[in-house]
C-alpha cells in the first residue's frame, strides 16, 4: 500500500523520525510501520467527507477541465433539485459563513423548505430527512442548539449535529448509492448505503422517544419504520442513542434553555460519535449480503468509509451545519464506483465545472478512503492511536481543524504538520467533560 509522507521540511521524508517518537512515546513495533501509518494519518483526516481536501503532493497530470453529466445528477432533477444553482465548489470546500442567503444556495435548500410536510417514511429518501428535521425541530431541545443570533433555517437550529447527517444523506442521493430511480426517492431495500443510514436515522428517531423526547409518528410505525430498529442486535446502539438524548434533557432541567457551551459541544460530539459507532459496529455484519451486490471498486470505498468514523470520534469531529460550512461537506465521489457505464474516480457532479486540482482531490479522497478498508487490525489500531493521542486534549480537538485546514496551504503546511507532530508528542494531560 503506497502511504503518503509529512509536507514538512524539517522531518526526514521517509518519516525516519515520526517512527523513532511513535517508539519512544507509544513503545509501537516496526519503524517502518510507524512511518507509514503516521504520515498516512495526517492525510487521512485531511482528505476525508466533512473537510477541505489537501493539496495533492504528486502533480495531477490532468489536462484541461472534465465535465461529466451524471446518472445522479439526472436522478436530482428529476425529483426537483436544481443542481446547475448549487456553488458546488463552495459547498466542497468550505470557508463560507452560513446565514439563510448562504443556506439558500446549498443543494439541501432544493427541498428543504417543504421537508417538514413529508411523511416520517424510513424507506423513503425525503421521509428520512424529515426525520432529521422532526429530531432537530424538538422545541424542548432546540434552544442548546440555537446560535447567538438566534439564526434558524426554516425553524431548526443550525448548530444541532444531525444536519451533518442530512448532509451526508444528500450526497448518497445524489449520487445513486440509495438505489432511487429516475422520479422516485424510495430507498431501494438492497441498498447497502440505505441499509447503513437507517441505522443513523431510524435508529436516533427511535430511541428518541424510547429516551421522553418525543412519540413516534403514526405513519412512522405503521409502514414498519421501527420494526428494524427493534432487532437484538441494536440494542446497544439504540441505548447510547437514548443516552444521550436522556442528557440532553438532563442539561436542559438542570442549566435551562441557554445554548450548548463549547466544552459542552465537545462533549456531546463525542457522545455522538460513540452512539454512531455502535451503530455501525452492528449494521455492518447484518447487511453483508447487501454489501456484496457493490462493485468491487464501491465495496472498498464503503468499507474505509464505515471504518472512519473511528478517526472522527477521536477527535470528536462536528457535524453541526455552522462547521460544515467552515470546513466543507468534502470532496465525495458523485457515483458508485465501479458502476457499468460510469466514469472513473474523477468523475464529476452533472452540470458542475470541475478543475483539475478539484478532480484530483476527488480522487485522493476515494484512495485515501480505499486505504483505510485495507488497513489490518493492528495497522488501524496503531493509526488510531495517533490521532487519539492528539485528541485526548480539549484544547487541541479544538483547534485540530483549524491546523489540519493549513495542510492544504503550501505556505503553512510545514508548520501545521510540525505542530500536528508536537501535539502526539506532548498532548497534554487528558481531560474529560461529561454532560
Amino acid at each position: 500500500m503506497a502511504m503518503m509522507h509529512l509536507p514538512f521540511k524539517g522531518l526526514d521524508t521517509r518519516g525516519l523520525s515520526v517512527a523513532v517518537a511513535l517508539r519512544r512515546c507509544a513503545q509501537l513495533p516496526h519503524p517502518k510501520v510507524h512511518s507509514g501509518l503516521c504520515t498516512f494519518a495526517v492525510a487521512l483526516v485531511t482528505g476525508r467527507a466533512g473537510v477541505r481536501a489537501f493539496h495533492r503532493w504528486r502533480p495531477a497530470r490532468l489536462g484541461g477541465i472534465r465535465h461529466v453529466t451524471a446518472q445522479s445528477a439526472r436522478r436530482a432533477v428529476a425529483l426537483g433539485a436544481d443542481v446547475s444553482k448549487v456553488p458546488w465548489a463552495d459547498w466542497r470546500a468550505g470557508g463560507w459563513a452560513l446565514t439563510e442567503k448562504s443556506f439558500a444556495a446549498t443543494p439541501l435548500a432544493a427541498y428543504w423548505e417543504t421537508i417538514g410536510n413529508r411523511p416520517l417514511a424510513a424507506d423513503d429518501f425525503f421521509g428520512r430527512q424529515a426525520i432529521y428535521a422532526r429530531i432537530m425541530g424538538e422545541k424542548r431541545l432546540a434552544p442548546l442548539f440555537t446560535r447567538s443570533d438566534g439564526l434558524l433555517l426554516h425553524g431548526l437550529p443550525s448548530a444541532h449535529f444531525l444536519w451533518g447527517y442530512a448532509v451526508q444523506l444528500d450526497w448518497q442521493w445524489r449520487s445513486g448509492r440509495l438505489g432511487c430511480e429516475a422520479g422516485d426517492s424510495s430507498i431501494a431495500p438492497e441498498s447497502w448505503w440505505g441499509r447503513m443510514n437507517y441505522t443513523l436515522c431510524a435508529l436516533p428517531y427511535v430511541a428518541a422517544a424510547d429516551a421522553g423526547l418525543l412519540e413516534l409518528d403514526s405513519e412512522f410505525v405503521a409502514f414498519g419504520g421501527a420494526e428494524e430498529a427493534s432487532r437484538p442486535e441494536f440494542a446497544e446502539a439504540r441505548a447510547l442513542w437514548a443516552e444521550l438524548w436522556r442528557n440532553l434533557l438532563h442539561r436542559l432541567a438542570s442549566a435551562g434553555g441557554a445554548p450548548l457551551t463549547d466544552r459542552e459541544r465537545d462533549a456531546l460530539q463525542s457522545e455522538v460519535w460513540k452512539a454512531h459507532t455502535a451503530s455501525c459496529n452492528a449494521s455492518t455484519p447484518l447487511y453483508s449480503a447487501e454489501f456484496a451486490l457493490l462493485p468491487i471498486a464501491e465495496q472498498s470505498f464503503g468499507a474505509g468509509w464505515a471504518r472512519f468514523v473511528e478517526v472522527l470520534a477521536a477527535i470528536h469531529w462536528r457535524t453541526d451545519l455552522d462547521f460544515i460550512a467552515q470546513t466543507g461537506a468534502g470532496y465525495l465521489p458523485p457515483h458508485v464506483l465501479g458502476a457499468a457505464g460510469q466514469g472513473d474516480d474523477s468523475t464529476v457532479r452533472g452540470g458542475d465545472t470541475c478543475s483539475p486540482e478539484d478532480v484530483a482531490r476527488i480522487q485522493e479522497s476515494v484512495q485515501i478512503t480505499r486505504q483505510t478498508s485495507n488497513l489490518g487490525d493492528s495497522a488501524l489500531s496503531l493509526m488510531l492511536r495517533f490521532w487519539q493521542r492528539i485528541g485526548r486534549n480539549f484544547q487541541c480537538r479544538v483547534a485540530a481543524p483549524a491546523v489540519i485546514q493549513n495542510l492544504t496551504k503550501p505556505e503553512a503546511k510545514g508548520s501545521a504538520a510540525a505542530q500536528l507532530l508536537w501535539w502526539f508528542l506532548w498532548p497534554g494531560k487528558a481531560d474529560k467533560a461529561p454532560l
